[in-house]
């Protein structure tokens, strides 16, 4: 189950237009929900979609672990 990430934030773009999304998490991985389904966050501004690239994120303490941003509950 995906689960919200309170206060999480994340922008991304695609073809010029922005969006902010909430941020979910799913077996320690960071996802961003987009309308019904969910992108996984990735390295070097990447996500699971080939047409979106993240901005930036806010409202998470997150690392980079093989190329996915994974997080942990404090």
């Amino acid at each position: 189950m995906f689960n919200k990430i309170q206060g999480a934030k994340i922008i991304v773009r695609n073809k010029g237009n922005y969006r902010e999304l909430e941020m979910y998490e799913f077996r320690n991985e960071v996802y961003a929900k987009n309308g019904s389904s969910y992108m996984k966050i990735m390295y070097g501004n990447l996500t699971s979609n080939a047409n979106y690239r993240w901005v930036e994120f806010t409202g998470i303490n997150a690392e980079y672990k093989m190329s996915v941003l994974r997080y942990e509950y404090a």
